[in-house]
């Protein structure tokens, strides 16, 4: 999708999607790298909207026979569809990455409980690493202040892994948190690079005091900005198909 026209280009996809329809197509596959509206997955107060759900019912209306897509922001998003939906994963393209640089001091860091599962599983894939959670807590929306830390990474390398950074504040808090409690080298892994509001500017901030080594991100989405490392998942994706 590109960057800041997410409304643009759904309503691009239900129409290509409808006109393959209309034209009699025998099946038609959706790859949607990055899913728009994961966030709004359920509802907090009594008249949020469910904008994944509303997503997933217009994708099929409109004709996807079967949706293709990567590191969804929660796994029942692909709940909300009656038609296949399968979910892959950048997990594995990240550890091939990362695997030459990890060595006994390393572990993997959830920046939050909700990152918790993806933590374990990349710490698997890196050899069983140790696994250190953050608690978070969140005043109001995209706001985030660090609570609590579960795990040891005084004198540890670090890596933050979570499914995406939309404002980078959660990432950066994190990242700060973690350095102030003696962690030498910390990496950013996240499937996602939206960079909306401040991520920017956090993410620059975080970068130049050598709060953080590097940042790393996949081509999920276009990417405008500078030091980043964006890693290519689009073999994954068509092996799909």
């Amino acid at each position: 999708f590109p960057r800041y026209k997410v409304n643009e280009a759904l309503m691009e996809t239900f129409i290509v999607l409808d006109a393959l329809k209309r034209g009699n197509a025998k099946s038609i596959y959706l790859i949607l790298p990055y899913y728009p509206y994961a966030r709004q997955d359920r509802k907090i107060n009594s008249l949020d909207p469910i904008s994944a759900s509303l997503v997933a019912s217009l994708l099929e209306t409109s004709g996807a026979n079967v949706i293709i897509t990567l590191d969804l922001h929660a796994p029942q998003i692909a709940g909300n569809f009656n038609i296949p939906c399968f979910e892959y994963s950048a997990l594995e393209v990240f550890a091939n990455y990362l695997k030459e640089k990890i060595d006994k001091d390393f572990v993997i860091v959830a920046p939050d409980a909700g990152a918790a599962k993806r933590a374990r599983k990349f710490a698997k894939l890196l050899g069983e690493l140790p696994v250190v959670i953050i608690d978070k807590y969140r005043p109001k929306p995209n706001i985030s202040e660090v609570t609590a830390i579960f795990g040891e990474v005084e004198n540890k390398n670090c890596i933050l892994i979570d499914d995406m950074i939309d404002t980078a504040g959660t990432i950066t808090n994190a990242a700060k948190f973690l350095k102030d409690k003696g962690a030498k080298d910390i990496y950013i892994c996240a499937t996602h690079g939206v960079f909306s509001g401040k991520a920017k500017e956090r993410i620059e901030n975080v970068l130049k005091e050598k709060i953080v080594k590097e940042v790393i991100v996949t081509n999920s989405l276009p990417q405008e900005m500078e030091n980043l490392t964006i890693l290519d998942i689009v073999p994954i994706l068509f092996n799909g198909v």
